[in-house]
């Protein structure tokens, strides 16, 4: 996933890049002063279309990771068998399905 939004990221600056300045060129104003502040203001629209381009397919990965926890949460709660989810580090539970609380006689701490 990052190799693909680092090369989304890569082919739009570098079209934005070349295509910008081309048409810079075109209008061929010399004046320093007018030149730094046209490359400002092609800047922002770029600033604005990355940041829109590098938002959606992090979006999409986000919502596909949360969709994947869903589902193992879902799978855990409704599943009629006993289980927990238990950190060896701390020995202690971290989460458990209502039959396992029911026949440990565990109550929640929420």
């Amino acid at each position: 996933m990052a190799k693909k939004i680092a090369l989304i990221y890569f082919i739009v600056g570098c079209i934005w890049i070349t295509t910008s300045d081309y048409f810079l060129n075109l209008l061929g104003n010399s004046e320093v002063r007018t030149v730094i502040d046209l490359q400002m203001m092609k800047g922002w629209p770029f600033i604005f279309t990355t940041a829109l381009l590098l938002y959606i397919p992090i979006l999409k990965f986000i919502e596909k990771e949360l969709e994947v926890v869903d589902e193992f949460l879902r799978l855990l709660f409704d599943n009629p068998t006993p289980m927990i989810i238990y950190d060896t580090d701390n020995q202690e539970v971290i989460e458990s399905n209502k039959p396992l609380r029911n026949f440990m006689d565990i109550r929640k701490k929420n």
